[in-house]
């Protein structure tokens, strides 16, 4: 409608007039039609009006809304009563005054019933809501099992997929009768199996010996026969021999079908011998069990090989990752070498049973041949007029497998090589200058180096009188490699040459962070300190300061760049993270929201931390630390000040401030700035915390509610605006237990004090409380508990960890409910050490752990990684030595 339609509605006498000059039937004239016959008070032609609106001119339209509630509107005003409930919910009118609130309050209990938030009652609450586990948390799934919770197959199987530790007493029971029913996967792939100790799955195999032809079953167990950590069994032939063996006594127990696992194994036990030089009975033995498993090489006799099926043939290709063995590859060589010697007085009619007799009659007059046999006609006739003549010329210096891969400083350098046909051998041993081969190549030396116009530092000859077709062991011991270094040795004759890279000793490095780059201290194979050690990177040599620290600036290209540890005249090439100078400041502040009262003093405390590069910095290095202060008013007015203020690495720094009377809005910072050495910049640094103060003054609400821990437990508070309680009042409390994913609601009354006794309220971690206004509140009751990622410590040390919220400290004996500590090898469980832990003084006190790596999972905590190192390892400023790896110890709490 336009401007002087409406005007005429508006002004004119005659209204019916006007309304004759609209279109019938249409919004607008249907609009004020009964806008008139309002104002003539003929009320019920509107009620018919309005009646058929929907039909007319559809629902939702805005003129039918606004002439529906003028009538509802001129309606109430002859009868109110009738009419009022309507217009309250039409406009949402909330008339919640104290005496109305009173009047609703119905005589409700004033303390919360203990019944209500029973574990074991909300548990089985949860069982009947859902055919799985749906309703029940993780922190009760432990009890399900310990208590002996009859369960459902779906339930149990619902358990099964989300436990997250094994040290349950009944669990392997529940996982055998889970793997009896045809829709369970197959074992390892649900989650609780991957915690299961060797002895358990021992067990576990017990019941269901179906499980020792489950290759899932046999990885779990060949990944828990792992040595520990600190043991270097793939460099260290002893605690390899034992690890290997430890392995074999589980494998020979297999069926056929684990045929590649048994040869893996074998080939590298067989390996160790030959490396050790051991090739006696026991040998023998291994070799003739190793030469009886189905293998798909050349030299084995095909027809024999055709009476097994394909999975009981082994596969040299395949690695056993769960043993961290790897693939045998082509194992001809070895089993040559070891049948050589064997055969070459032994006619091993046994080992040469399934293999082909064409390639053993060849091995064993070769054998015979070489070790130089009474008979060598009857040899040669064996190998043929060409390959005999091959044999014979065939010059051979092979350095043998019993050469050790690295020599310690100190060590005698003797070198063990097989020699044929090489009437005069020359030996020359080449010093190498390690700094000036890295500084030209980056890398270390290796037997690839020309010695093209270098002159050997020590150089000898052999001459032997043994005939060409005799071979023979020959030890070389090099005095030219006394001193510690890196050497090259080549061994020359007959127009042959084979070299060997002799490195005598070895560094390694630890590195911490500081604030003006990383700093590197350099340690011997051992884990000795070496206080007078250099290091060179990017054609730099760096030298240690007096402590023996050597401080690497920081990088403006953060990268992975390769060292040279230098000590003497022994070098390693390591590489070193090397990080930029990166800083982040956090303040640590801590701020009471209940302390903060209008016109009244409080305090903040500032614990700050400073990291360079993501390693703690001396809170010294920010310049002109200050606090500011911002204070907003009720009126939306701010204003700061700030103040100098004193930080400290090892304690907190409270700051006293004064809260005006109409503060609305704290906000606390702390300010400075950092100088950043290797790009010349000044940094500032900021980290700030707020909190808003007299919400009560900024809302409808009169009230509020106040949750209160007091020494006979929780109490719910109700008070008014200045803190008069308000008696007699309904408050809706929800309460969430951490056994059950729903609330636990309930409706109490307030007390004449204005109060609600909730009792300890053992397991609720939040509670939710609303006023029949509308009012709601929400506390969280658990604390989160901070513990470090990672603990590294020496066997025989105490390890002290805080315990989760609610353990009490004469609880140990019920420890399996909250946690489980077990020993790990890599990331298989072992076996459970949770006797090992006590309960002190609201912490978690671990004692008398062996050397080993361990995790610690415990209900309300994140996980734990447990590193304890040998109590004889070498330790040096903050670091142990354990095996072939460096690790910091971690600082007591």
């Amino acid at each position: 409608m336009d401007l002087e339609q409406l005007e005429a509605l508006a002004l004119a006498d005659d209204r019916d007039a006007v309304l004759a000059q609209l279109l019938p039937g249409t919004e607008d004239h249907d609009y004020w039609r009964g806008v008139h016959l309002q104002h003539a008070g003929r009320l019920d032609e509107v009620d018919d009006l309005l009646a058929g609106w929907a039909k007319r001119h559809g629902h939702g339209r805005d003129a039918h809304t606004r002439l529906a509630r003028r009538q509802r509107l001129l309606r109430a005003g002859a009868s109110p009563a009738e009419h009022a409930d309507a217009i309250r919910f039409e406009v949402g009118l909330a008339l919640d005054d104290q005496a109305e609130a009173e009047a609703a309050a119905q005589r409700l209990p004033t303390a919360l019933d203990p019944a209500l938030i029973d574990a074991a009652a909300l548990v089985r609450d949860a069982l009947g809501r859902a055919s799985d586990l749906s309703y029940v948390t993780d922190d009760a799934l432990a009890d399900l099992v310990l208590d002996g919770v009859a369960l459902s197959t779906s339930q149990r199987r619902h358990l099964l997929q989300r436990l997250g530790r094994a040290n349950l007493a009944g669990l392997v029971a529940l996982i055998a009768a889970d793997l009896d029913e045809r829709s369970s996967p197959r074992f390892g792939q649900l989650a609780v199996h991957r915690w299961l100790t060797l002895a358990q799955l021992e067990e576990l195999a017990t019941l269901r010996p179906a499980l020792q032809s489950d290759a899932g079953w046999v990885d779990a167990v060949l990944a828990r026969l792992r040595p520990p950590a600190h043991v270097e069994w793939q460099h260290d032939l002893a605690a390899r021999a034992a690890h290997l063996d430890h392995l074999w006594q589980f494998a020979a127990e297999l069926g056929p079908a684990f045929a590649t696992l048994k040869a893996t194994i074998l080939y590298h036990r067989l390996d160790v011998d030959r490396r050790r030089g051991a090739l006696d009975d026991a040998a023998r033995a291994r070799l003739l069990t190793y030469l009886a498993l189905p293998r798909r090489v050349g030299y084995v006799d095909p027809a024999w090989l055709r009476r097994f099926s394909g999975d009981q043939v082994a596969q040299p290709g395949a690695a056993i990752d769960a043993a961290g063995l790897a693939a045998i590859g082509d194992d001809e060589p070895l089993v040559r070498e070891l049948l050589e010697h064997f055969l070459a007085t032994d006619d091993g009619d046994d080992l040469a049973r399934h293999l082909r007799s064409d390639w053993v009659d060849e091995v064993r007059a070769v054998a015979r041949l070489l070790a130089g046999a009474a008979d060598p006609d009857r040899w040669a006739a064996v190998l043929g007029p060409s390959k005999l003549a091959a044999l014979r010329d065939r010059v051979d210096i092979e350095l043998t497998a019993r050469n050790p891969e690295v020599w310690a400083a100190d060590a005698p350098v003797v070198l063990e090589v097989d020699v044929k046909n090489v009437p005069r051998l020359t030996v020359k041993v080449f010093r190498i200058d390690a700094v000036a081969y890295f500084l030209a190549r980056g890398r270390e030396v290796d037997t690839s180096l020309d010695l093209d116009g270098m002159v050997a530092g020590d150089e000898s000859v052999i001459t032997s009188d043994e005939p060409p077709m005799r071979r023979q062991r020959r030890r070389l011991e090099l005095a030219g490699c006394a001193r510690p270094g890196t050497y090259v040795v080549e061994l020359i004759g007959n127009g042959r040459s084979s070299r060997a890279l002799v490195r005598k000793g070895g560094l390694r490095h630890t590195v911490r962070v500081g604030a003006a780059g990383p700093v590197v201290r350099v340690h011997d194979e051992a884990g000795r300190p070496v206080p007078d050690a250099r290091l060179w990177l990017g054609g730099r040599e760096l030298t240690p300061r007096d402590d023996g620290a050597i401080t690497v600036p920081f990088s403006t290209h953060p990268q992975a760049a390769p060292i040279l540890l230098v000590h003497g005249d022994v070098t390693s090439r390591e590489v070193l993270d090397h990080p930029a100078e990166s800083y982040h400041f956090a303040a640590g502040l801590h701020l009471e929201r209940e302390g903060l009262v209008a016109g009244k003093p409080a305090r903040v405390l500032v614990r700050p931390l400073l990291t360079v590069a993501g390693w703690p910095a001396p809170v010294a290095l920010i310049q002109d630390p200050r606090v500011e202060l911002t204070v907003t008013d009720l009126a939306g007015t701010s204003s700061s000040k700030q103040q100098p203020v004193t930080l400290r690495d090892d304690g907190e720094t409270v700051v006293e401030l004064q809260v005006p009377e109409d503060a609305a809005r704290i906000a606390v910072a702390v300010r400075g700035r950092v100088r950043i050495a290797s790009t010349q910049q000044d940094l500032d640094v900021v980290d700030q915390v707020e909190a808003e103060l007299a919400l009560i003054h900024r809302g409808a609400h009169t009230e509020a509610m106040h949750l209160a821990a007091t020494a006979d437990g929780h109490a719910l508070a109700l008070l008014g605006k200045t803190g008069e309680p308000r008696a007699a009042r309904a408050l809706g409390l929800q309460l969430h237990h951490r056994a059950v994913t729903f609330d636990v609601a309930v409706t109490l009354e307030t007390d004449a004090r204005g109060q609600i006794a909730l009792g300890a309220l053992p397991g609720v971690d939040r509670v939710i409380a609303r006023l029949p206004s509308g009012l709601q509140q929400q506390w969280w009751l658990d604390v989160p508990v901070e513990v470090p990622r990672a603990i590294h410590a020496v066997a025989g040390a105490a390890i002290t960890v805080p315990a989760p919220r609610g353990l009490a400290d004469d609880a140990a004996a019920a420890l399996p409910r909250w946690l489980a500590l077990v020993e790990l090898r890599d990331a298989a469980v072992i076996r459970d050490v949770t006797d090992h832990v006590g309960v002190d003084a609201g912490a978690l006190v671990i004692r008398d752990l062996p050397a080993g790596r361990y995790a610690l999972v415990a209900r309300g905590l994140a996980p734990v990684l447990l590193e304890v190192v040998p109590g004889d390892a070498i330790v040096a400023d903050g670091w142990a030595a354990s095996g072939p790896r460096d690790v910091e110890l971690t600082p007591p709490l």
